[in-house]
């Protein structure tokens, strides 16, 4: 069973991703900000971590660049979870690495599953 990190500002999403995830078999830890998360990485050994981009206090985009630079958590997949839309956004996260980029308002979690899958 794959452990996931789930970092996500707003709880109706956070609350609907965590129901899915976990019924669809994987183990999830949640988090609402982006010191959370960065906490949460460094205490705990995840196999993947869904980051929203708005996260309040820092960016997914400024962790999944943390991470990237950590010999320790560099080899974390990472999929952006976001409403962001843009090019700007895709590109910055394509470039530091990602596993999948998925908007939610037009993600089916299939395709989430099966990129979670394959990471």
């Amino acid at each position: 069973m794959k452990k996931l990190l789930v970092a996500e500002d707003d709880l109706f999403i956070r609350d609907i991703t965590t129901l899915k995830l976990t019924e669809h078999g994987y183990n999830v830890v949640t988090v609402e900000c982006g010191s959370q998360a960065k906490e949460a990485i460094q205490t705990n050994l995840f196999d993947l971590a869904l980051l929203d981009i708005d996260l309040g206090d820092m960016s997914g985009i400024e962790i999944l660049g943390w991470m990237r630079e950590s010999e320790l958590y560099k080899h974390i997949p990472v999929i952006i979870f976001s409403n962001r839309d843009d090019e700007v956004s895709k590109e910055q996260c394509t470039q530091l690495g990602i596993a999948g980029y998925f908007v939610k308002a037009s993600t089916d979690f299939k395709d989430v599953f099966a990129c979670i899958d394959a990471a």
